[in-house]
């Protein structure tokens, strides 16, 4: 079914962006991957080794200082921040809520002061060590980087290397 999404927020440890949000950038998963090379290969094939990092990212039209706090924390801390969207069938109607929840770091690109104008600042979530997405209430993707956890609709396509290191 198509689903098209109608409205989206974002919260930043809670705090519900409803009023403020512009954007949001989900992170992309994409391969780590070496080059490999054999003699009885008839082309050079790409190995997946795990993960790049993953990156997000959050666009408020306003000066929020709840989300200006959580910048420059000590090492060790991060943020909480989960977006949520509800997407509505063309077809027939029916809903799906899709829910994005990341343990990440932000960091402030904040736009200047304009005269009568907006303002447009922007915050990168990186350092993303927790990365859980589900549609409809479906698992796609769950990342937990620190505990070797990838499940990939539903299945954790990590679990016999998470066994074979001993975790």
């Amino acid at each position: 079914m198509t689903h098209i999404q109608r409205k989206f927020n974002v919260f930043v440890e809670g705090y519900s962006t409803h009023l403020e949000i512009e954007g949001f950038t989900v992170p992309n998963l994409q391969d780590v991957t070496e080059e490999i090379k054999a003699g009885g290969l008839i082309a050079s094939v790409d190995v997946p080794l795990g993960f790049q990092k993953m990156e997000a990212g959050i666009k408020v039209n306003s000066r929020q200082k709840v989300l200006m706090k959580q910048v420059g924390l000590v090492p060790g801390q991060t943020s909480k921040i989960t977006a949520r969207s509800v997407n509505v069938s063309e077809i027939d109607g029916s809903q799906e809520d899709e829910v994005i929840s990341i343990t990440g770091r932000l960091n402030a690109n904040n736009g200047g002061w304009e005269a009568q104008s907006v303002p447009k600042d922007e915050y990168k979530i990186g350092t993303i060590f927790y990365y859980k997405h589900t549609i409809g209430g479906e698992v796609i993707h769950h990342i937990d980087v620190q505990n070797f956890i990838g499940i990939v609709d539903g299945v954790d396509v990590w679990a016999p290397l998470r066994s074979g290191l001993g975790f």
